[in-house]
């Protein structure tokens, strides 16, 4: 695998703390021929045509939301069940379809991913707060790589805040926070003007519902904002192989207008977006790892 083109960067740019992470392994992998890409292609169009099934009912209020993340906590590193996949499930990559030899090829991948996003935008700023930790696996993987940093992880689930709190044993430097994305609080025990902010697969679940967070994250003034998030807009609509993401995207309530309202309030000089890119991979179904960095431009007057 290419990461300095999966990633958008050239190979010298990425740091050594990412080599080490991608030298791990865990990312072999065949490559069906033409015939076996096409049945492929029809069992997500027999899914789709048959109904996405799954709760889409949004943030802070799904049962079976509630018990995936039950599930979750009791991972020795806190590793969320949806990132474990059955042996030889197909995910998407660079616009066909691969079979990993492991189970745990996506959760290889967001390792690099994530490794490289914290070395570029998160070096510089001293505290980091995640919206939407859910396990911790994404603090924890930030304290290992970055051990001075203070981490913040806020989420609906009580039982998330636990276990931020218990991260504490493994030596990290985390403080938790109950936060609902759909109706954000400003009495944080926190100054957000100095913390960056991370979203991994968080902002998915709000769908159309995200204008309160923008507004909470535009009047704070965080130094930085770097999300990882399925990004409907990036998918090609002319190629069948995204329409069929973009079917699923829709059918779950995805994340949807988010890219757009930033590029408005780009054009009006209130945010600055610093890099957007659709890394190409995902999972049987479509693409989460579209990485979007901006900040909100701060008021001189």
């Amino acid at each position: 695998m290419d990461f300095a083109v999966l990633l958008d960067c050239a190979e010298n740019e990425i740091p050594k703390e990412v080599w080490s992470v991608i030298a791990v392994g865990g990312f072999n992998h065949r490559v069906p021929d033409a015939l076996e890409q096409e049945e492929i292609r029809l069992q997500v169009e027999n899914y789709l045509k048959n109904g996405v099934g799954g709760d889409v009912s949004g943030v802070g209020v799904s049962e079976a939301r509630q018990q995936l993340w039950e599930r979750c906590y009791s991972e020795a590193e806190l590793l969320p069940p949806f990132l474990v996949k059955p042996l030889g499930e197909p995910v998407r990559l660079s616009g066909r379809y691969v079979v990993p030899e492991s189970p745990l090829f996506e959760a290889h991948f967001l390792s690099v991913v994530r490794a490289y996003l914290f070395d570029k935008y998160f070096s510089d700023v001293r505290e980091v707060a995640e919206f939407g930790c859910g396990t911790g696996h994404n603090l924890l993987a930030l304290a290992r790589q970055q051990p001075s940093k203070v981490v913040f992880g806020l989420d609906w689930s009580k039982r998330a805040l636990d276990h931020v709190n218990q991260l504490r044993q493994l030596g990290v430097n985390a403080h938790a926070a109950e936060f609902d994305l759909l109706h954000p609080r400003s009495d944080l025990h926190f100054n957000l003007r100095r913390v960056g902010v991370l979203t991994v697969g968080a902002l998915e679940q709000v769908g159309a519902r995200f204008e309160n967070f923008l507004a909470f994250l535009c009047t704070h003034h965080p130094p930085i904002c770097v999300h990882l998030e399925p990004i409907v807009e990036l998918y090609d609509e002319a190629q069948v192989f995204d329409q069929l993401a973009i079917r699923y995207h829709r059918a779950r309530g995805y994340l949807e207008g988010f890219l757009p309202a930033l590029r408005r309030l780009e054009q009006r000089g209130l945010v600055e977006i610093m890099a957007l890119h659709r890394i190409p991979f995902g999972s049987f179904y479509h693409e989460a790892y579209t990485y979007l960095v901006w900040r909100p431009v701060a008021n001189e007057n």
